[in-house]
C-alpha cells in the first residue's frame, strides 16, 4: 500500500488576476511524496491544482520547472535548453467542453503555435484513461534550428488539456521523458469545501 504526503511548502503558488478569482480560478504548482511501507522507498512527485481539480504527475529528471498562472500552463527545460515539455489545462466549470479537441483544431493549433510546421503524423494518443489526438511535426525554430516537436490534446470531464514536447537536439530521449510524462498523469477533483455555520 502507497501513503501519500503532500508537502506544506509550494514550490509555487500564483493566483490569477482579480478579474478572473471571480470565477474561483486557481492556479497552484506542489510536490508529493509517496511512501511504500513495504519496500521503505520514497517516491517524489507533483500536484498541479487547477481550481478544485488536482493533476499528478512525475517530472522529467533534473529539467528545470516554471509556471505561468496566466496561461494555466507549467514547462520543463533540459539542462542543456535544447528540449522542452510544456502541459496547459483549460478547465470548464460548466462540465461541458465548448470545443473539445478534434483532428481539425488540433492540427490548426500546431498551424498557429508553429508557424513553417510540417506535419509528419495524426494519431490517436491516450493519457488519464481518456483517448486524444497527438499531432508529429517538424519546423525551424527562430534561430534557424531543425526542430521536432509533438501536441497531444486531451479532453476530459470538466476541460481539455495540451502536451507538447519540442526539441532541437536529442529528441529520442525527449520522446521517452514525454511517454513518462504523459504515463504519469492522473486526475483527482476535489469536493467543495463545507460551509461553514
Amino acid at each position: 500500500m502507497h501513503h501519500k504526503i503532500i508537502s506544506p511548502a509550494l514550490l509555487l503558488a500564483v493566483v490569477l488576476p482579480a478579474a478572473e478569482l471571480a470565477a474561483q480560478t486557481v492556479f497552484r504548482l506542489g510536490t508529493e511524496k509517496r511512501v511504500c511501507p513495504e519496500y521503505g522507498t520514497v517516491s517524489e512527485g507533483h500536484i498541479l491544482l487547477v481550481d478544485r481539480t488536482q493533476f499528478h504527475f512525475q517530472a522529467p529528471t533534473g529539467w528545470q520547472m516554471s509556471a505561468d498562472n496566466v496561461q494555466q500552463r507549467i514547462a520543463f527545460s533540459d539542462p542543456g535548453l535544447t528540449s522542452y515539455l510544456a502541459l496547459r489545462v483549460q478547465l470548464d466549470a460548466t462540465n461541458v467542453v465548448a470545443e473539445p479537441w478534434t483532428e481539425t483544431n488540433v492540427t490548426a493549433l500546431v498551424a498557429l503555435r508553429f508557424a513553417n510546421a510540417k506535419i509528419s503524423t495524426v494519431y490517436a494518443c491516450y493519457g488519464m484513461g481518456t483517448r486524444g489526438v497527438a499531432v508529429e511535426f517538424e519546423f525551424t525554430d527562430s534561430v534557424n534550428r531543425r526542430s521536432h516537436g509533438r501536441l497531444a490534446a486531451l479532453n476530459f470531464t470538466g476541460g481539455k488539456m495540451e502536451i507538447t514536447a519540442v526539441s532541437c537536439g536529442d529528441w529520442p530521449r525527449t520522446h521517452v521523458e514525454y511517454n513518462a510524462f504523459l504515463n504519469s498523469l492522473r486526475m483527482e477533483v476535489m469536493p467543495p469545501k463545507k460551509e461553514e455555520n
